[in-house]
């Protein structure tokens, strides 16, 4: 009786010693773009890890078609999907399904699994935590950030310094008024965007938003002597022919390949873009010597930019069935194990920053140097193809101002009366 006891007791031990707190399989519905771009991402991954895990994929396209532009729609079209993981187009998106008490806190989990985020960007998990309940309701493997290029080369020739990190707007026109000659095909500085984008972020970096959102109310250039400013600054840097600006077309980012051939073939001293133009650098001749300081930043804010932000969160969806499962799934997506296998293929800013130090050589510092500016926060619940309206409507208005069509105030009262007609006419 006494042998039976004791085996009865190993069993007991070895039974428990066996039994971790892993999820042993089951099915879990994951939001995400689409099928195909979620096994390109991290399914195929994920399947073989975690072969006894089902995931079943739920196009966010298609929520967001169905939902018309409507953040009260996605969030209703989310809970009747039955969504595990919720996934988030941006961090204005991320905070308002926080705030919404849509998403989970993962700090319980995080310490339950003691899971790795000390190596993360300290930037970007302190933004994922400025919500109204200050807990990490989301992780994001990767973040977006844009840098100011320059050609070393070019500086040289002219005799004039290298621009520094942490550089006003102004600053950055005054180096590009120094690069004029008489040669009609270089440029101190190119922006490959249009007018809208230009204008857009040098008042984003000040603080300024072109449009506010408040409820049902907007307000479009609400600060309108600023803004008058900063058409003048452009104006007079661009009377000096220092500066190229794309044609007027609607892009809806600048991270969009093959539209810095001005810059790439060593015609202009400086540009702004993403981590794509050192891609697109080491697929050239690289006929110039690459340079990457900071974006620039509002002087009274220097260690600031608005541009640092985590785009693609991943959480878990409050009222989710499977919510071990679902943090098996977001921890592995955030693992270091993932972020090292996907660092050498797919290029980009990685929040563990590890794999975010450099690029083909290159320092990526510049690029996560600064803190996230809190004063920016993009409107997300507005009319579809309502930006594309007003970027045509901005460039249009801009351009006239450009050609001494108009000045400042007029340009300014025309964005914004035009504007808000176009906002309340799209959200009928």
């Amino acid at each position: 009786m006494r042998k039976m006891t004791i085996v009865f007791i190993v069993l007991i031990i070895l039974t428990a010693c066996n039994s971790t707190n892993e999820p042993q399989g089951g099915k879990i519905k994951v939001l995400y773009w689409n099928q195909e771009m979620f096994n390109a991402d991290y399914g195929n991954m994920f399947y073989s890890k975690y072969p006894d895990i089902e995931v079943e994929v739920v196009s966010l396209d298609n929520l967001v078609n169905r939902s018309e532009g409507s953040i009260d729609e996605l969030i209703k079209q989310i809970d009747q999907a039955n969504i595990d993981v919720v996934f988030t187009r941006s961090y204005e998106e991320y905070l308002t399904f926080s705030n919404r008490e849509v998403l989970e806190s993962l700090d319980e989990w995080i310490q339950k699994d003691h899971f790795d985020i000390d190596n993360f960007n300290p930037h970007i998990t302190s933004l994922l935590r400025e919500n109204a309940s200050n807990r990490l309701n989301g992780l994001a493997p990767m973040f977006s950030s844009i840098a100011l290029f320059y050609n070393k080369d070019m500086f040289d020739q002219f005799s004039i310094e290298y621009p520094e990190d942490q550089l006003s707007w102004k600053d950055v026109f005054g180096l590009a008024t120094r690069f004029v000659d008489d040669k009609d095909d270089t440029y101190g500085f190119s922006f490959e965007g249009s007018l809208y984008e230009l204008v857009s972020m040098i008042g984003r970096t000040n603080g300024l938003n072109i449009v506010t959102v408040n409820n049902n109310n907007i307000w479009i250039m609400n600060d309108s002597e600023e803004w008058e400013n900063i058409l003048a600054t452009v104006q007079e840097v661009h009377q000096s022919g220092a500066i190229h600006i794309t044609e007027p077309v609607f892009t809806a980012t600048l991270d969009v390949k093959g539209k810095e051939e001005l810059f790439i073939n060593g015609k202009s001293a400086m540009t702004i873009s993403t981590t794509s133009l050192i891609e697109q650098y080491e697929k050239s001749d690289k006929s110039f010597t690459l340079g990457i300081v900071t974006v620039p930043v509002d002087p009274a804010f220097r260690d600031s930019s608005y541009t640092i932000r985590p785009n693609q969160v991943f959480g878990i969806y409050s009222r989710s069935p499977n919510k071990e499962l679902a943090w098996k799934f977001i921890s592995f997506v955030n693992s270091d194990e993932v972020a090292k296998v996907k660092s050498k293929s797919v290029t980009g800013l990685y929040t563990r920053t590890t794999y975010s130090e450099e690029l083909f050589g290159h320092s990526l510092e510049p690029f996560y140097k600064l803190n996230h500016d809190i004063r920016i926060r993009y409107p997300i619940d507005l009319p579809r193809d309502f930006n594309r309206a007003l970027n045509e409507l901005v460039t249009k208005e801009a351009t006239q101002f450009l050609s001494g069509s108009q000045n400042s105030h007029e340009t300014v009262i025309k964005v914004k009366q035009e504007g808000e007609v176009l906002y309340k006419n799209m959200k009928e």
